[in-house]
């Protein structure tokens, strides 16, 4: 029956097609429009037909065409990682053409950055979408928008605003009474709060949603989620046995292989165990999905004791994550970018708004000057110079709040540098927790191995000057330009204190002998600087003050 009416409506849609050939581009596009949110397949067959039937369309119809064939392309699960067509609806929205349309634009520009792994694209759009969909008051696009954030974040493992984000999504499909969204979005939670540990917190939603839902695109990848959390806590292995059997693989994420793998390990099955570990890996799309099947594999070598594979696999997949940590350097940098676009759309709406109060003033003042035309020519000369005085007043603030965020962006991204040595953290548990001295030789070699690498890896440092030019005025440039002789090991050392680094963590990445010398090094460039009288010298002294980075009294005594 079901399948039917899907037929009847092509067919209906196809009729619509054929009888509207001679009508005006944007009515029929009008027509695909008012079809395309409850049909999505039907509208998508009329669209890709759209062009050879209008060979000429004009600037508007075209970015209404690519606008709602970059909709329905998503609506029928087609994975797009190329901007090349919604791009010419967002060139054409973004000129103030159709706030709600450009709000889509947005959104769906963001959707394909976010496929293509380029996250810092990805939530400036949807930032820059969820800003018009507040003005609109569109609550269930200012769901799907907080939805989509959430997933970016959970993909670069900053659990903290994916958790922020899923609970705002919950909130907006909740407010627009989207329901069937609202539940997806729950499920979104429990994986989060999952991928965060919190077990507890993570179970009793999925007792929730079992409860009040018979879908079975919730109900599944509940059943797996509470799987996965059975197994990390190492709770009756015959909940997830029985989990995985009744689940069709149709329901499966990537995660469920390597975990229906531990599953089967843990029921004494090892060569099935063997066969959802290759399955996992057959559905590893990157190198990134390949290191979180590695990681299951190396907890399963370790149970099976051999623990040089376990480690070599480990060993790996800690190497593909932090070269992933630079995805995250670029996702928190983009954050401060978020900030910065923040203030920037305050200050001018503060602007507008004393534009307005002036046009408001000057009507008043016109209509007392008919009336009282010295008395208010006089009024309004002290208005004016009152209103200037205010206003830069109000320009000196401002320029201060620049020059702050420029500060808190490079300890944004000093802070960040610091994230590419966790993973020798993370040697330094795994060698405390390991219980026999052949395993902690190797991963002791592994750490001084590691250290070498990293203080030797010129990329992480181009990395940290790129940064500290884009966020900070071009500084390292500028110095470079304007006091040449700081170069080499000098030029890192300075990026670091630009960066707000603090003493005992530039003696890690350097390898420098004291904070004493460090504290050297630090007056003899400020002597360089002031020697050189370069043209921003006082840039340069002002970033090379410790504010945030400021050394704690355990580091200066």
């Amino acid at each position: 029956m079901i399948l039917f009416k899907k037929k009847t409506v092509l067919a209906f849609l196809l009729v619509l097609q054929i009888a509207s050939c001679s009508r005006p581009a944007t009515e029929r596009l009008r027509v695909i429009d008012s079809v395309l949110w409850e049909h999505a397949d039907s509208a998508l067959f009329l669209l890709q037909d759209f062009q050879s039937d209008y060979p000429t369309l004009s600037e508007r119809d075209n970015a209404y065409w690519a606008l709602l064939y970059s909709i329905a392309l998503d609506k029928n699960y087609v994975f797009v990682t190329s901007d090349s067509l919604i791009i010419q609806a967002l060139e054409y929205y973004k000129q103030g053409k159709d706030r709600r349309k450009e709000m889509l634009s947005w959104y769906y520009y963001g959707l394909v950055h976010e496929n293509s792994k380029e996250y810092s694209s990805a939530i400036i759009a949807f930032e820059k979408a969820e800003r018009i969909a507040s003005e609109l008051g569109d609550s269930h696009y200012l769901g799907l928008i907080n939805r989509e954030k959430a997933a970016v974040y959970g993909s670069t493992n900053n659990n903290a605003e994916a958790l922020s984000h899923i609970l705002n999504a919950i909130d907006f499909f909740t407010e627009a009474n989207s329901a069937n969204h609202a539940l997806f979005a729950k499920l979104s939670l429990a994986t989060i709060l999952t991928n965060d540990r919190k077990y507890d917190e993570a179970d009793s939603l999925i007792t929730d949603l079992l409860a009040s839902s018979d879908n079975p695109y919730i109900t599944s990848p509940a059943n797996l989620l509470k799987a996965q959390i059975y197994l990390d806590e190492g709770k009756d292995s015959s909940v997830p046995d029985q989990i995985y059997k009744s689940t069709p693989l149709d329901y499966y994420t990537l995660l469920d292989y390597p975990f229906h793998a531990l599953s089967e390990e843990r029921n004494g099955h090892h060569a099935s165990a063997d066969e959802w570990i290759k399955r996992g890996y057959d559905y590893s799309l990157d190198q990134a999905d390949s290191a979180t099947v590695e990681s299951a594999h190396a907890r399963i070598e370790n149970s099976r004791k051999h623990f040089n594979t376990a480690y070599r696999l480990l060993n790996h997949a800690a190497n593909i994550q932090d070269s992933l940590t630079r995805v995250i350097l670029r996702q928190s940098v983009s954050t401060a970018q978020r900030d910065y676009y923040k203030q920037e759309n305050l200050l001018q709406a503060e602007a507008m708004k004393r534009v307005r109060q002036n046009t408001i003033w000057g009507c008043g003042f016109g209509i007392l000057a008919v009336i009282m035309v010295i008395s208010a020519l006089i009024h309004r000369s002290r208005k004016k110079d009152q209103l200037l005085k205010e206003q830069m007043a109000q320009l000196a603030i401002h320029e201060q709040d620049l020059f702050s965020l420029r500060k808190d962006n490079a300890f944004l991204v000093g802070t960040l540098f610091k994230e590419e040595f966790n993973q020798l953290n993370e040697l330094s548990k795994e060698y405390y927790s390991a219980d026999d001295s052949a395993k902690k030789d190797i991963v002791f070699k592994a750490f001084k191995q590691r250290l070498h690498e990293l203080r030797n890896e010129d990329a992480l440092f181009e990395s940290l000057e790129a940064n500290l030019n884009r966020f900070c005025n071009n500084i390292i440039k500028k110095l470079k330009e304007q006091v040449p002789n700081i170069e080499g090991i000098h030029l890192k050392t300075i990026s670091l204190f630009f960066a707000g680094v603090p003493y005992h963590s530039i003696l890690l990445i350097l390898g420098a002998p004291s904070i004493e010398s460090l504290k050297m090094a630090r007056s003899r460039y400020r002597k360089i600087i002031k020697d050189s009288e370069a043209e921003d010298a006082d840039l340069f002294l002002n970033m090379l003050e410790m504010k945030k980075g400021k050394p704690s009294k355990g580091e200066t005594e």
